[in-house]
């Protein structure tokens, strides 16, 4: 979570604070080469604190999720904001895992493809709540918004 997407949102909220906007953050955190940063922007440690520099990562992708969920919080306007999390393809070629499913990361094959996706929309979408639907991400913000 960056600086300028925070001022974004203050920014927004400022000017048009009655109107919907869209933010889209790439996280590049679980991509090659996994380079973990020594501490998150709170201090809280970050490289060297799993078995793997790529479990590293996916900790500070918590982190980054956590900031964003608690600036919404802050802003008073979490619970009329969709909140979108998803991969972009399967699972990494080292020894991590794409499941059941058939190969991983640059493949055709699902293992290459399918991934996770969770939405949270408070009292919109029920919690905990499974779906088991193909989406396509490419059609989330004509979708959205």
């Amino acid at each position: 979570f960056s600086i300028a997407q925070k001022k974004f949102t203050e920014h927004h909220l400022k000017k048009n604070a009655d109107k919907p906007f869209f933010m889209y953050m790439a996280l590049g955190a679980a991509h090659l080469p996994h380079t973990p940063p020594y501490k998150y922007i709170d201090g809280t440690p970050i490289a060297g604190e799993h078995e793997s520099e790529h479990k590293d990562m996916l900790f500070e992708v918590d982190k980054v999720v956590g900031s964003v969920v608690q600036m919404l919080e802050e802003k008073e306007i979490l619970e009329e904001t969709i909140l979108v999390f998803a991969s972009d393809n399967g699972g990494l070629n080292q020894t991590f895992s794409s499941g059941p499913l058939r190969e991983k990361k640059n493949s055709i094959y699902e293992g290459g493809h399918r991934i996770p996706m969770t939405i949270r929309w408070d009292g919109k979408i029920p919690k905990g709540g499974r779906r088991s639907k193909l989406v396509g991400l490419n059609d989330l913000f004509a979708t959205l918004c």
